[in-house]
């Protein structure tokens, strides 16, 4: 028996060259390949819908009226007007602006006010638009109205109300 041999009946150099062959030719085949990558980004921002009250006009009311507006460049304001004598009216025209970044494809408003004296005072508002670009300002009409006909029991009587504007955009 030869010494040089190791199993299989194959010498040993023999063995050796091909274990070597198989190593060298399996991690040749593992870096034998070519790779390439694909990187994407995606960057979103929602919008904005902004309202608020950029100024108004008083159009009518009796010379002995107050009338005072606070809160102009917010979205909220306040007016207030007296004194009333039965039947005088206030007439204010209020622009709001929608100063976001969406349109408002859907504008509402609506009405509440309370009393002090039963149905002394009514609080309305003129048309509004069904919409209202970004940007676009709208002006609409508040009237503020002491009943004509009320008893002298209705002295001192006060209204506070509230007219809410909702500006809506999306599904």
């Amino acid at each position: 028996m030869r010494h040089d041999q190791h199993g299989y009946g194959l010498p040993k150099t023999l063995l050796m060259a091909i274990v070597l062959t198989v190593l060298i030719s399996s991690s040749a085949l593992a870096w034998a390949q070519f790779t390439s990558t694909i990187t994407e980004s995606a960057s979103a921002n929602a919008g904005t819908l902004t309202l608020i009250v950029t100024g108004y006009t008083v159009v009518s009311k009796p010379d002995y009226v107050t009338v005072s507006v606070t809160g102009v460049g917010s979205n909220a304001i306040t007016i207030t007007a007296s004194p009333f004598a039965p039947g005088d009216s206030v007439v204010i025209n209020v622009t709001i602006q929608n100063t976001g970044t969406l349109p408002a494809t859907s504008l509402t408003s609506s009405v509440s006010y309370t009393n002090t004296y039963d149905a002394a005072f009514s609080l309305g508002t003129g048309t509004i638009p069904g919409s209202l670009p970004s940007g676009g300002s709208a002006t609409i009409r508040h009237t503020i109205t002491l009943a004509s006909r009320l008893p002298n029991d209705a002295q001192g009587a006060s209204m506070t109300g509230t007219v809410t504007f909702t500006g809506t955009v999306g599904t």
